[in-house]
């Protein structure tokens, strides 16, 4: 019991103060992938810490089945006749339930992000076929009739990059060439689906400030990902150029170069160094087994100074 108490403290204290940390990778030098990763397995290690905790109190020391049978008795039995000594069983089966209910939360506001993603790309492709004709259909790269500088992605099999007359216009071409690089490392970092998927987990447990802040965290991060891509093709200078001269709106879905935190991202990309594969391969290497036990060393660091605490009280 207070083994799962203590993941459970850890999960909880991980949850609410990890987003502050994280933030701060943000503004750093940290490859924006390597970023992205710790905030998504961040919530996943809280979870998993959660569901440990909550798996030693409702399956303490026997088989699945058996156990499952008499932790339901004995929350029948506290509930029933409000034996207190077994509240652990309570707050077990409330934890489980809570948990399974955001899994599912989660895994149903995917698929239902997926079904609009894929709503409003057939949606998109009939509005383009008006505007482009066949272009629509056969170019992974869709130019539009518009005197103003529009370029933004849209997620599918293949993605699309739709892109305005206008935005020659308005560009050199290697801002244009930059602008092209960014919204290809869109669709093929399939940057969409991360912020769907982000969406999701916050929409499930909007209460956890962890979740809450993933969202806007990833939005910031995908487009300083794509940033880092075009940099690395084009130059920075042309991209930060683009930036400064490209100010456009995406339908919903979409993800287009100049709509989330400009400024950040100028200031990062005059900071950034060109991206090293091995480099970011050995962070991400890190990250996984790093975001996955920090609730649990938390929880277990709660525990230790707790008790040298208590050991100095009673001595």
């Amino acid at each position: 019991m207070i083994i799962a108490l203590a993941l459970l403290v850890g999960a909880a204290a991980t949850a609410w103060l990890l987003p502050r940390l994280l933030h701060r990778l943000t503004g750093s030098r940290v490859d924006p992938a390597v970023a992205i990763t710790w905030w998504f397995l961040s919530c996943a290690g809280v979870l998993v810490t959660a569901a440990a905790s909550v798996a030693m109190i409702v399956l303490p020391d026997h088989g699945p089945a058996r156990s499952i049978l008499n932790w339901v008795h004995s929350c029948w039995s506290a509930l029933s006749h409000g034996d207190l000594t077994r509240v652990e069983d309570v707050l077990g089966g409330v934890a489980l339930l809570a948990i399974v209910g955001v899994a599912v939360q989660v895994g149903d506001g995917a698929a239902r992000r997926r079904a609009r993603m894929r709503a409003e790309r057939q949606r998109q492709l009939d509005l383009l076929r008006v505007l482009a004709g066949a272009d629509a259909d056969t170019s992974p790269v869709v130019w539009v009739d518009y005197g103003g500088p529009l370029a933004y992605s849209v997620a599918g099999n293949p993605g699309l990059v739709v892109v305005s007359s206008g935005l020659r216009d308005h560009l050199a071409p290697d801002q244009l060439a930059a602008v092209l690089a960014h919204e290809r490392a869109h669709v093929r970092g399939r940057h969409h689906l991360l912020v769907g998927l982000a969406d999701a987990i916050a929409g499930a447990a909007s209460r956890v400030p962890l979740a809450r802040a993933l969202p806007a965290a990833v939005r910031t991060l995908v487009e300083m990902a794509a940033d880092r891509e075009a940099a690395a093709g084009c130059g920075a200078p042309a991209v930060t150029a683009a930036l400064h001269r490209v100010r456009t709106t995406a339908p919903p879905g979409a993800l287009a170069i100049a709509t989330d935190d400009v400024a950040e991202r100028i200031d990062r990309l005059s900071r950034s160094s060109s991206p090293c594969r091995v480099r970011r391969l050995l962070a991400l290497a890190a990250a996984l087994p790093g975001a996955i036990a920090l609730p649990a060393v938390v929880g277990f660091a709660a525990l230790a100074v707790g008790a040298a605490v208590c050991s100095v009280f009673l001595i």
